[in-house]
């Protein structure tokens, strides 16, 4: 039996209405769901991100602050959990009758058949307008880390019925097309004119209208089997992301200072190069990338041997390539560490995804968008 590692807290005024021309979500499921949707209601509803070219681009956040919850307990559980959060699924199979929704499985091991699902928002061998991505993936048995029904996967091994709900979150303001029904009709293994069984469209509802925003840190909703001693938070700039939430790499340390101190300690300790001014230098050799301050004093460094190391298991926890490092446009703590991981949030090629890292991978992963998305040569 889950178990939580803290007392849900707030005025409990959220409330989830399932679509009555869709499926109902199992009361367990309705439960977990509605904490984790009334504490992303607390926080800002949109994020305004600067990207790197200057522009101004808006995001809704209640999606990216319930994933990443999500996405903790996922990684806590070694991805042997029964809710999925955002799981890119393959719709060319579709194209013939019959054919079934594939789930993306993670790149690391391809010829395990037991390995997580994708956490890449674009993943290799993705054929453009056929992925979707619904917001929470309920399975039948948490044993299995497949999230789909029973078909092959991109490897050819047979994988059984193991989805129990596709479920789609409407907070206020969002809309819901004929293609996204269509597609996730196609994912739940529904047809028209029948009734719905697995398909849930769920509208978030504050029964107040609107939630007080609170002044201080949200408590993320992390649930887990064996309670964690330590509480989870939400970073501060959730609360204020409205007006601008800056990068962790933002210039005069506009970033980290949006951040905790709980954040901001660890940072400094495994990348206290954000919190000097200065830039990126490349030796004559190629090899070595040093953090210069104004001053010309060097405080960081990282050898080209090290920054792939550190690559290779960013991509292991994450699924991300390489050719994605230039179209990450913003990257921010969004929920502190909790068992030796914290969330980051990140803006890849328009998307917001949330992803679990060490802290000390979050900041190779920092120093790797920073020095390859312009650093300069001595």
């Amino acid at each position: 039996m889950i178990q939580t590692s803290y007392s849900p807290a707030g005025n409990s005024c959220t409330t989830l209405e399932e679509r009555k021309e869709y499926a109902k979500l199992t009361v367990p499921g309705k439960g977990y769901l509605t904490e984790k949707a009334e504490t992303a209601l607390s926080t800002a509803k949109v994020l305004h991100v600067k990207t790197k070219n200057g522009n101004i681009v808006e995001r809704v956040l209640c999606q990216l602050t319930m994933s990443g919850a999500i996405r903790v307990e996922e990684a806590l559980h070694n991805y042997l959990w029964q809710y999925k959060a955002e799981v890119s699924f393959d719709m060319t199979p579709t194209r013939v009758a019959g054919g079934v929704p594939k789930p993306f499985l993670s790149n690391c091991n391809k010829h395990d058949p037991l390995r997580r699902h994708s956490l890449n928002p674009f993943p290799p061998g993705l054929t453009s307008g056929m992925l979707r991505r619904p917001d929470v993936i309920i399975t039948k048995s948490e044993a299995l880390r497949w999230p789909g029904r029973a078909t092959t996967d991109h490897q050819g091994v047979a994988h059984p019925d193991n989805l129990l709900r596709v479920v789609e979150l409407k907070f206020p303001g969002d809309s819901f097309d004929r293609g996204q029904r269509d597609a996730y009709m196609q994912i739940a293994g529904e047809s028209d004119g029948k009734p719905v069984e697995r398909l849930c469209l769920v509208d978030v509802n504050d029964c107040e209208g609107e939630l007080e925003r609170v002044r201080d840190r949200v408590r993320a909703p992390i649930r887990t089997k064996v309670p964690v001693p330590e509480k989870a938070f939400y970073e501060r700039w959730l609360i204020d992301a409205e007006h601008a939430a800056e990068t962790v790499w933002a210039d005069m340390q506009a970033g980290v200072r949006q951040l905790s101190s709980e954040a901001q300690t660890w940072l400094r300790r495994e990348a206290p190069w954000l919190f000097v001014a200065g830039r990126w230098v490349r030796d004559t050799t190629g090899q070595v990338y040093r953090w210069v301050t104004q001053e010309g004093a060097v405080i960081a460094q990282w050898t080209v041997v090290q920054l792939k190391a550190a690559w290779a298991q960013i991509a292991a926890a994450t699924d991300l390539v390489s050719s994605q490092i230039q179209r990450i446009d913003w990257t921010q703590v969004l929920i502190d560490t909790v068992k030796g991981i914290c969330v980051i949030g990140m803006l890849v090629a328009g998307v917001m995804i949330a992803v679990t890292l060490a802290p000390a991978l979050a900041a190779a992963l920092i120093a790797i968008v920073g020095i390859f998305g312009g650093a300069a040569t001595a």
